[in-house]
């Protein structure tokens, strides 16, 4: 198979520039340590994007900067991080235009600042999403304030990315189970805010109703979509393309 005939886009691809301090090793158990040892050599290798690319199997990667890999559970980053971890994914797949997209990460429950991020973003960086982490301090995705985040990629037109998080408690309560407990954990907290979205009315107080869709072949896209309808509603006075949500239950 050749990246010209696959036609196989990787939706879930994380890079962190070296200069940022990973925690990764203190936020997971110590059974995990040593994978996440080899997990980190790779995140910081802008090659390591590409050698699926170049080998054939995949035409081309969507990516983005988990600020959750540099912070801790629950820490609130400054604006600025978010807005340097931007400026460097657009960096990034500006130098492989052709096989790395990049989607913006923002605070998902930063409010109205997050939303000019967002904005920035998509408008100047020309970066075609979002990625949003799907739960911080007990809050889920249909919180108030993530409501201007969600807002904002539904009249931009862009894609959501729900990713997990290690959920404080539970990862505890689970760690003794290794990387299978770990992944439970992640994926109940990401499906829980799912849920939170798709019943707590946040796809009708963007002019959308939600639908889900589950890819066939996991390797087209690395995640489950969360779509409403393609036709496009009125937001006020202005018509706007509603978001896709993507979610994933690994890590």
């Amino acid at each position: 198979m050749t990246s010209a005939t696959s036609g196989i886009v990787d939706f879930h691809s994380h890079h962190v520039p070296p200069h940022w301090t990973l925690t990764t090793l203190a936020n997971f158990a110590p059974s995990q340590r040593a994978r996440w040892e080899r997990i980190n050599r790779r995140l910081a290798d802008p090659g390591a994007l590409l050698e699926a690319i170049e080998s054939g199997d995949i035409a081309a990667r969507i990516v983005n900067i988990p600020t959750a890999l540099f912070s801790h559970p629950g820490e609130t980053l400054a604006a600025d991080v978010f807005q340097r971890v931007n400026d460097q994914i657009a960096e990034l797949v500006a130098s492989h235009p052709q096989h790395l997209h990049g989607i913006a990460t923002v605070d998902a429950f930063s409010g109205e600042t997050g939303a000019l991020q967002l904005t920035r973003a998509v408008r100047d960086l020309k970066l075609r999403g979002v990625f949003l982490e799907s739960e911080k301090n007990g809050s889920l995705l249909d919180a108030p304030e993530a409501r201007p985040i969600l807002q904002a990629a539904a009249d931009l037109g862009v894609a959501v990315f729900a990713h997990p998080v290690n959920p404080q408690g539970l990862t505890q309560q689970m760690a003794r189970y290794g990387q299978v407990g770990t992944l439970f954990a992640r994926g109940t907290t990401n499906a829980a805010s799912l849920i939170a979205l798709l019943e707590g009315g946040v796809f009708e107080a963007a002019g959308a109703s939600g639908r889900v869709h589950q890819p066939r072949d996991r390797r087209t896209v690395a995640g489950s979509r969360f779509c409403p309808p393609r036709r496009r509603r009125a937001i006020g006075r202005r018509a706007a393309a509603p978001a896709c949500l993507y979610r994933y239950d690994g890590i």
